[in-house]
């Protein structure tokens, strides 16, 4: 007997066994922050699926879930800090990340500035409602790219309130850290055209006298983990951090996602914040 000719009944009872098989494979790449409070990394976020996806979104998302399926497989062995490890291939994962990174700078360039200044208003109210921001004296914070949440306001802020900013400079294969004092007059466009530390005005800062270090990135995950444009600046800077230091990503709901393609090099913030 095919399906078509089963009795209503018995094709209700097998679509079920089927669905129940089957729920356990579902994947669902995008799970976005509530638009009122951010969570630590590790705990549940928000849960729905963004109702106004785009075309990139869906794109996005299928990269995700291929990647997902590749990953599938886990192995049970257990890693110096006693967690399960993955087995991944890393070419997969280096060709995930390169399709992800285009598919996220073709998402950003489709945003209207109009949204993306009213979302990073959002992220910047939330951030101040954090005591890992009240409670800071010395914040590293990156200036914002023209598609990036923005940060020129929030310095402005942090300065206002008597914190201390620390803005990374490209120096070599690394990142140095100098103290901003005025905006207007220690910044200039430097390496990839961002602006940093004008050469001319260093402050050198040491790492271990950072609280907290607001960082970019393309996409998080619920883990903490990131996506960055490929430069691994952030990747092997992040480490030099004191343990103490809170780091935090800064990032739009469309660029937080459940999982993220990752190697052994790549780093975790403790907190994301979207809008």
């Amino acid at each position: 007997m095919t399906f078509a000719s089963c009795p209503k009944s018995r094709w209700t009872t097998a679509m079920s066994f089927i669905s129940k098989l089957t729920r356990p494979l579902r994947w669902r790449p995008f799970a976005f922050a509530r638009a009122m409070n951010a969570a630590p990394i590790g705990s549940r976020v928000g849960g729905r699926a963004d109702t106004g996806a785009t075309s990139h979104d869906t794109r996005i998302a299928h990269s995700l879930a291929c990647s997902a399926r590749r990953d599938a497989g886990r192995s049970s062995a257990a890693n110096s800090r006693g967690q399960p490890t993955r087995r991944v291939n890393p070419e997969h994962v280096v060709k995930d990340k390169h399709r992800l990174r285009q598919l996220l700078l073709a998402r950003l360039q489709t945003q209207k500035e109009e949204e993306r200044r009213s979302k990073s208003a959002a992220i910047h109210t939330k951030l101040r409602r954090l005591s890992a921001v009240r409670n800071a004296h010395v914040v590293l914070c990156y200036v914002s790219l023209r598609q990036e949440v923005e940060t020129w306001q929030l310095m402005e802020w942090l300065l206002k309130h008597d914190k201390r900013i620390v803005v990374p400079r490209v120096h070599s294969d690394g990142l140095q850290l100098s103290e901003i004092r005025d905006l207007k007059t220690d910044l200039a466009p430097g390496a990839f055209g961002v602006w940093e530390p004008a050469a001319a005005r260093i402050r050198p800062v040491a790492t271990d006298a950072v609280d907290l270090a607001l960082v970019p990135g393309l996409a998080f995950d619920r883990s903490g983990y990131r996506l960055g444009r490929g430069g691994g600046f952030f990747d092997r800077f992040l480490p030099t951090l004191s343990p103490r230091t809170a780091t935090i990503g800064l990032c739009f709901d469309f660029q937080l996602l459940d999982h993220l393609p990752t190697l052994a090099h790549d780093q975790q913030v403790q907190r994301v914040v979207s809008a």
